[in-house]
């Protein structure tokens, strides 16, 4: 059974026959390259969908950043009770590193556009870094919202304009940013 972590692209180059603890490595170097906060509690926030990435993608790269001691948050939680979705968001914010996972229906959940926005926010205001990770999904669709991402806008577009061109602006911006590709593998 084949890794998507074991991909070439994931390391920025180099043989598919490395093992994981070279992007773990990578991994690490590359990302804790920020001054250390005080405060921050985690590493890294990782944003994903768990009905497109949980069991599969998620897990490996969260076990491989904890394999590495990079202290890592996620939850798969997708109805957050006020009290978890205001944890989850001073999460973020104290977290030094958000990892984005754009799936087909992540823009379809509420709790992960909710989190996407003060990512980005957090970006702006506080310096935080953020990687989005495109899983199965083509940049542009995200970047210009096409296909399954215009299609959620579309929906709620009459009803909230103000939080639908926010999160409209966080996806353009997030999906801006330097990342990483995964597209599907014959090894799953």
């Amino acid at each position: 059974m084949g890794t998507h972590l074991q991909d070439p692209k994931l390391r920025g180059g180099g043989s598919g026959n490395d093992d994981s603890k070279q992007v773990n490595t990578s991994v690490k170097s590359s990302f804790l390259k920020t001054h250390p906060s005080k405060s921050a509690n985690h590493d890294v926030f990782l944003s994903f969908l768990g009905e497109d990435t949980g069991r599969n993608f998620v897990d490996h790269l969260h076990s491989a950043l904890e394999e590495e001691e990079i202290l890592t948050y996620m939850h798969r939680e997708s109805n957050l009770s006020d009290q978890l979705h205001s944890e989850t968001m001073k999460t973020i914010e104290e977290s030094r590193i958000s990892i984005i996972v754009f799936s087909k229906n992540y823009a379809r959940s509420s709790k992960c556009m909710d989190e996407l926005a003060y990512i980005m926010k957090c970006m702006d205001v506080r310096k935080h870094r953020v990687v989005p990770v495109f899983y199965h999904v083509d940049t542009p669709n995200v970047r210009n919202q096409r296909g399954d991402f215009e299609q959620v806008f579309s929906k709620h577009e009459s009803i909230n304009p103000s939080k639908v061109e926010l999160r409209r602006k966080a996806l353009r911006d997030a999906s801006n940013l330097s990342g990483w590709d995964i597209q599907s593998h014959a090894d799953g």
